[in-house]
This record gives C-alpha cells, structure tokens and sequence, in this order.
C-alpha cells in the first residue's frame, strides 16, 4: 500500500478519485477511475468561449485566459467525485494558480471534504 497519493494538475483527478476510498479498496478505486475516464467527453470538460467558433479559435487564445472555457470541467468534476464525502487516504496535489502562475500545493490527511480549502 502506499503511504500517500500524489499528483500535478491533471494527475491531481486521478489523486482526488483515489482518496475517497479505503486503502483496502484499490481494486474497486482503480476501477472507478478507469471508468470515469473511459466516459468523460470532450464537452464534459471544454467548450468554446460564447461566439468563437473554429474561425475565432486564435481570437479565443488571445482574448481570454485560454483557449477554451473549462467551465463544464468543474460541473463534471463535482458530479464525478461529489459523492465522496471523506477523505480516507492521505494526498499531496499540485497545480498552477491561473491567476498568479504560481504552483499551490495542498496536503490532507483525514480529514472532512468541507475542510479542504
């Protein structure tokens, strides 16, 4: 088993699917994963920006803090793993701050969804 699960932006998913489950329950948290990804959709988790088209794709990198809207990542997200209601494991994730360019690092051990910040 291992002491803690890890992961840096896209592999923080696969971490954050992986807590919710007892150590003792690899098995079925792998599974879970392979079949969240096996049927998340492109416009699960991206879309165009409101008007930009294949034609306003360039417009779209430039005019907006990226190339696509991922706002319909955090609605998959929060449906995919909402249902975990306790961390059972303990993690690390990383991830760049949009806003800032600074990687932000979060560390947990058991504790209550509600309290991760």
């Amino acid at each position: 088993m291992w002491d803690v699960h890890s992961g840096i932006s896209a592999g923080s998913i696969n971490t954050a699917g992986l807590v919710g489950w007892e150590p003792e329950k690899t098995v079925e948290a792998s599974e879970f994963l392979s079949n969240m990804w096996a049927s998340v959709e492109n416009e699960d988790v991206y879309k165009d920006w409101v008007g930009s088209g294949k034609t306003g794709f360039m417009r779209s990198c430039l005019g907006y803090i990226s190339c696509y809207d991922t706002s319909p990542a955090l609605e998959w997200l929060s449906g995919t793993l909402g249902h975990f209601t306790e961390i059972k494991r303990r993690f690390s994730i990383s991830a760049a701050d949009v806003a800032s360019g600074e990687f932000v690092t979060f560390d947990q051990k058991n504790t209550k969804i509600e309290d991760v910040p």
